[in-house]
């Protein structure tokens, strides 16, 4: 749950003694060593914080280069089994200790052609099961990488797209000016601090000759087609693909379109969010055409083409989405366009942006062909990144914006109250 802002005790000089610690040397085989391990906190708010103090010196001698990332992280989640929560695991080496320790190694001379698309597979299963039993219990898991060796993140990645966490990636921690520790904070903050749900079950209906075709985003889909969140936050984005099943033009002027989120609030209370939206019906290719939305597109597409990416090529889904642009401008020009010139490219007004995105999302280090400028824990980050993003947000990971620097006003580009760097409108 999210806490109340409020001011901290004082931290040093506290006194008291330091907190106990359990040990548990079982990586191999992980248990809850003390089952009733969770406490009000704000019961215990002075034990953390002085454990907070105490963790920087705990092991700063020790000459162990290896992590137990997934004996934590799996330890962690049957502490939270009975109740449901978050597990948030921060770790500056890979897991090569205890259970899901990982064995591939990289070939970054892979990235860019056929043989890439074995990286993108899943090696170690031991993340997949226990993405399985975490929806199950209704636990989410955040996983932080702060390490620049290879990672084999397409195994562990799918654990935080199943429980409605994420992965984070911070490749250089403190190796750069300082910025990569400012980044760390800034997302364990956001983390922590955000708003977000419980036990969320995501429904979509639609009107009758319409079907849903197909989910695209980051989710839980059990076996019954329920779309399953054990957190869910103001920053998953979904995008749903429908399929018309059969003429709609008869006795109806307009199509429904409703989504019910089923949630527990951080308070306890059990809430419903619904979304109704009704779109006219018409055969007017030009109208719809007309009224397309091309953020939407863009972010549909793009979630299409990651989806195509780590169970395919990186090429088969630069096609896929070269296609769906193609595709696109030559319907408009064959049914909409009025006696338009050999070799004249014919662009409806809502879409003319469409190539210039397409463009600008093929050249990104998600889907370039460049196997040199991106390495391949990158990729798989961003491809996973890409499939939470928003609309307004994919659009802007395609084509970056940009400002002058000669006409920046005195506030901008300066840290605001909230930590947060002003940006001119």
């Amino acid at each position: 749950c999210t806490p109340t802002p409020r001011a901290p005790p004082p931290r040093r000089g506290a006194g008291g003694a330091p907190p106990a610690m359990s040990v548990l040397s079982d990586v191999d085989d992980p248990f809850l060593a003390t089952p009733a391990s969770l406490v009000p906190l704000q019961d215990k708010l002075g034990n953390l914080l002085r454990l907070l103090d105490a963790l920087p010196g705990l092991f700063a001698s020790t000459q162990v280069g290896e992590s137990a990332a997934g004996a934590a992280a799996r330890a962690a989640s049957l502490a939270l089994a009975d109740n449901g929560g978050r597990v948030v695991c921060v770790f500056a080496s890979p897991p090569t200790l205890g259970v899901g320790r990982l064995a591939r190694l990289d070939d970054q001379n892979a990235v860019g052609s056929d043989r890439e698309k074995k990286l993108h597979n899943v090696d170690c299963k031991f993340y997949s099961a226990m993405a399985e039993e975490c929806c199950a219990t209704q636990v989410s898991v955040d996983l932080f990488c702060c390490t620049s060796l290879y990672t084999d993140i397409a195994s562990m990645s799918g654990l935080c797209r199943a429980t409605g966490g994420r992965m984070h990636y911070i490749p250089r921690l403190g190796q750069d000016n300082g910025s990569s520790y400012y980044k760390l904070l800034h997302e364990l903050t956001r983390t922590a601090m955000r708003s977000k749900g419980y036990e969320a079950v995501l429904r979509v209906r639609c009107s009758a000759g319409l079907t849903v075709s197909d989910y695209h985003g980051s989710f839980h889909k059990t076996a019954e087609g329920d779309i399953e969140f054990p957190v869910i936050d103001c920053e998953k984005t979904l995008a749903v693909s429908f399929k018309i099943e059969s003429d709609m033009t008869g006795d109806k002027s307009h199509a429904a379109f409703q989504c019910a989120l089923l949630y527990t609030a951080s308070d306890g209370s059990r809430r419903i969010r619904v979304h109704t939206i009704a779109a006219p019906i018409t055969n007017n290719i030009s109208a719809i055409f007309k009224s397309a939305d091309l953020d939407a597109l863009v972010s549909v597409t793009t979630k299409q083409s990651v989806g195509h990416c780590l169970t395919h090529s990186v090429e088969s889904a630069r096609q896929s989405l070269i296609t769906n642009c193609v595709q696109m401008l030559y319907i408009y020009r064959k049914f909409c366009a009025t006696n338009p010139a050999p070799g004249q490219l014919i662009l409806p007004e809502s879409l003319k942006l469409l190539p210039l995105y397409t463009l600008g999302m093929l050249k990104t280090k998600a889907l370039t062909a460049d196997g040199g400028i991106v390495r391949t824990d990158e990729r798989l980050y961003l491809l996973d990144r890409l499939l939470s993003l928003s609309a307004a947000e994919t659009t802007v990971f395609t084509y970056p914006r940009m400002y002058g620097l000669h006409d920046l006003a005195p506030e901008h580009g300066v840290p605001m109250a909230n930590g947060d760097i002003s940006l001119p409108p």
